[in-house]
């Protein structure tokens, strides 16, 4: 009686097996590339390694290898003290992605982040949350903070917020006070007409 093949399901999925030609196809083809070329002494050593029948064929589980300046270490080098914070590291670990997915990957920087240049409203920034009169009142709020307001002092509309409070008028570059989210507020008015007629009366 033949014995059954074993049934491989999503919860028993199919064993990944990385093979040194294959691997060494995949080092080869990343050398060339920007961070290839500042781990070329791993990655060289690397190849050797896998060349030389030194790693042979790994799967998910098998302990990763450490490489640091081209030289195989037993420690891992990110939390090994005695190496340099500067020296080239590497960590060889089998993955079921392709390496130039997962484990050649160019790490994100700053520079190659994704940039937003559009403007996003309050339907993108809030989506169906908080009720509609909520986000309706934000959308004021942001509206006006955002706006330019004309300038008491140079009577041009080139007066916009600088901080929560603060106003600064790019034509004249006077700075002035207001209210958090609009340059004049009903109660910042109020103040102002009656320190305006205490004064005439003072003056009187």
């Amino acid at each position: 009686m033949a014995t059954p093949k074993p049934v491989f399901s999503p919860a028993c999925p199919i064993p990944f097996v990385l093979q040194p030609a294959e691997r060494i196809q995949q080092l080869k083809d990343f050398l060339p590339t920007e961070f290839g070329q500042l781990q070329r002494v791993n990655v060289e050593a690397l190849i050797r390694l896998y060349e030389n029948g030194e790693i042979g064929p790994r799967q998910q589980g098998d302990a990763p290898i450490y490489l640091v300046e081209g030289k195989r270490v037993d420690k891992n080098p990110w939390q090994d003290e005695s190496v340099p914070p500067n020296a080239p590291k590497w960590c060889e670990r089998p993955s079921p992605l392709p390496a130039t997915h997962r484990e050649l990957r160019k790490p994100r920087t700053q520079d190659t982040m994704a940039k937003r240049t559009t403007k996003v409203g309050i339907t993108g920034k809030y989506g169906t949350r908080y009720g509609a009169s909520l986000r309706k009142q934000v959308k004021r709020m942001e509206i006006s903070q955002h706006a330019r307001y004309t300038c008491t002092f140079c009577g041009r509309n080139t007066v916009r917020r600088s901080a929560v409070g603060i106003w600064n008028c790019s034509g004249c570059k006077k700075t002035m006070t207001g209210g958090a989210y609009a340059l004049a507020t009903p109660a910042a008015s109020a103040v102002r007409s009656t320190l305006r007629r205490l004064r005439e009366i003072t003056e009187v």
